[in-house]
């Protein structure tokens, strides 16, 4: 496998409302460093989640369990061309990713619904394999979103702004959603915000996060595209806690 990451720091997530989300990405873009992958701005993320065949990491999150794992396949710009495997563990307060890169005939595998084979070949993802078989994993939602990211080398700050929160329906395969149409997700017209960091938070990121009012609140997008899925059958409208 190539390009193995893995990252550990603390995430804190917020809602914005969508009428300040031009706002807040002016002041990123004046204090933080533009993410080099950003074309026009933003790019496009759509990451498909596995889970249980009773969706034990859906029901872990609803719970508040603080420690759990969830398992995506991310891509970037609609291209199924190349992609990533992510672990996504809960560590109490912090977070540690495990990003796997996958190689064009590695997202074919996947696109084939053939993940396990793939897992198998490297040491680190192995259990995860075996995990998936024993507790039938199998594809659940596509989330997909257009995000402004900004950065800074010192405390390992990431600030991303997550616009336009949409799911595909039931649809589960990548190399389909880009001539699909979706659904929105937000609540209340609100955007997302993450930072995600190490150590203490500077002065001006608290500053920051003081002059927008934002609250720490717990935001799964997966969760979010699931409980979507789960009520517009019946035309309910949910009431999401997060």
């Amino acid at each position: 496998m190539q390009d193995i990451n893995r990252v550990n720091r603390r995430e804190l997530k917020f809602y914005i409302p969508k009428q300040q989300a031009n706002l807040v990405s002016d002041y990123l873009k004046a204090t933080l460093i533009e993410d080099e992958h950003s074309k026009n701005g933003s790019y496009t993320i759509s990451s498909l989640y596995f889970d249980s065949l009773y969706d034990d990491d859906l029901n872990e999150k609803l719970d508040g369990i603080m420690f759990r794992e969830k398992y995506r396949v991310r891509i970037y710009n609609f291209d199924i061309a190349f992609g990533k495997f992510e672990i996504k563990r809960k560590l109490n307060n912090s977070i540690e990713k495990y990003s796997m890169s996958l190689n064009r005939s590695e997202m074919k595998e996947i696109l084939s619904e053939n993940i396990c084979k793939i897992l198998e070949t490297d040491p680190n993802t192995e259990y995860v394999s075996k995990k998936m078989q024993y507790k039938c994993y199998s594809p659940k939602s596509i989330v997909t979103y257009d995000r402004k990211a900004f950065y800074l080398p010192s405390k390992n700050i990431r600030v991303t702004l997550d616009l336009n929160l949409r799911n595909h329906g039931f649809e589960t395969n990548l190399g389909k959603i880009s001539n699909q149409g979706s659904n929105q997700l937000h609540q209340n017209d609100f955007q997302i915000l993450e930072l995600k960091f190490s150590g203490e938070l500077p002065q001006f990121i608290e500053r920051f996060l003081r002059e927008f009012k934002l609250i720490n609140t717990s935001i799964s997008k997966y969760a979010l595209s699931r409980i979507d899925n789960n009520t517009e059958i019946y035309g309910d409208e949910p009431l999401i806690p997060f």
